[in-house]
């Protein structure tokens, strides 16, 4: 097969969680470029509503979710229901995520439930829910968005996404025997309305740029590009591991 070739999703189908903007937008778009039909979920079905009226010019389908991945029980029929709508599942991108802004220093016990409800709880439950559809093709990807926080350890939310990246070693060994390999990205600050806080804050930002080696913010479309390569044909041997994509943000710092 021509190395170009590999990259192509042309017949796939995918699931892509937090569709609506940021990055799982950009997700959604890169992957229906590839030549993917795409399921969009989020809780802004309006948002959606506009991402599917650009994806089906591209002749792909663009079927919409609303779904509150806070609601850990409508995980399940969503997934079931968009692959009955798409005629199957060859790849799941969970991405929705929240944010918590101070550190360890939680003090109500609903919102860490939220937080690792859905950065957690509902990367487990839909990775369970689309594994017998994506077995049923023969197998398949499940692409998890982590982050660099995971890694480095920065607060409630590192700790959460240090557990998707756990989930996804332990979900690599046990899918594997359905065809289905499991990978995570570990994003650095990408120009989101998530990291709006800390880019609005010139000591912080000024702090995390002159610790990252390329000196600026990912565009969401980079992010993107990584998950069509992760799931298409070229990324056929990778699984279980997680990809720091941050601008060389681990070991680095500016002069």
């Amino acid at each position: 097969m021509p190395v170009l070739e590999r990259f192509r999703l042309h017949g796939r189908r995918a699931f892509v969680t937090g569709a609506s903007r940021g990055i799982g937008r950009a997700v959604g778009l890169a992957l229906a470029e590839a030549g993917a039909d795409v399921a969009l979920a989020a809780r802004d079905e309006a948002r959606l509503t506009e991402l599917a009226a650009e994806i089906e010019p591209l002749g792909r389908r663009a079927h919409v979710v609303p779904l509150d991945l806070a609601k850990l029980e409508s995980i399940e029929p969503a997934i079931h229901a968009a692959a009955n709508a798409l005629g199957g599942l060859d790849l799941l991108v969970n991405n929705a995520g929240v944010t918590y802004r101070a550190g360890f220093g939680i003090e109500d016990p609903a919102e860490f439930d939220r937080m690792f409800d859905i950065n957690l709880g509902a990367v487990l439950f839909a990775c369970q829910a689309a594994r017998p559809h994506l077995a049923a093709g023969g197998g398949g990807v499940i692409v998890n968005i982590g982050s660099i926080a995971g890694t480095k350890g920065t607060g409630l939310y590192g700790a959460s996404k240090e557990a998707v990246h756990a989930l996804t070693r332990g979900f690599s060994r046990e899918y594997a025997n359905d065809g289905i390999r499991v990978v995570a990205l570990a994003p650095g600050q990408v120009y989101t309305d998530m990291g709006a806080r800390v880019r609005a804050n010139p000591d912080e930002m000024n702090t995390l740029l002159h610790h990252t080696a390329q000196g600026r913010v990912a565009d969401p479309a980079e992010i993107a590009a990584a998950v069509v390569y992760l799931a298409s044909p070229a990324a056929d041997f990778v699984t279980g591991t997680t990809i720091a994509i941050d601008g060389g943000r681990d070991f680095f710092a500016r002069r």
